[in-house]
């Protein structure tokens, strides 16, 4: 069968007629070819597309490394927070010029729990472990005549 580059092709084969096919021309007049299918054919299409685009989705890459404000932005935290875990030693980072530049390995490993890892007391329950002060003054109270 040659194609004749001339006119569109009706999806008809060389020695039938037209009249012996039962489905409607797939040439619309402008020349787009129109595909006749069920909604279950359609179903069945779409469901094989979403599947195989599901698995070329690329996953999303994790950043080498973070700043202070991508870090922050990240974990939804201030950027103060990230910093004074810096000063600290809770969190591994290195400076360039006046930026800091924090490892992803290293935020992983900071922001993930630990329940190893010994808890900061918080300046309330410090004043409540230790008051040298309020314990002298107790004592010399109670010594007094």
């Amino acid at each position: 069968m040659t194609a004749n580059r001339g006119t569109p092709h009706t999806g008809v084969r060389e020695g039938t007629s037209p009249k012996s096919c039962h489905l409607p021309s797939p040439v619309t007049p402008s020349g787009d070819v129109a595909l006749l299918l069920t909604n279950e054919a359609l179903d069945e299409i779409a469901r094989r597309v979403a599947d195989l685009l599901a698995d070329r989705q690329p996953t999303p890459a994790e950043p080498v490394g973070y700043t202070i404000r991508t870090l922050a932005a990240e974990l939804h935290v201030s950027e103060k927070t990230i910093r004074g875990a810096i000063h600290r030693g809770e969190l591994t980072a290195t400076r360039r010029g006046t930026r800091y530049l924090i490892p992803a390995d290293a935020a992983r490993a900071w922001a993930t729990p630990n329940p190893g890892r010994a808890r900061r007391t918080t300046p309330a329950s410090r004043s409540q472990q230790q008051r040298p002060l309020a314990a002298a003054l107790d004592q010399a109270a109670r010594s007094a005549p």
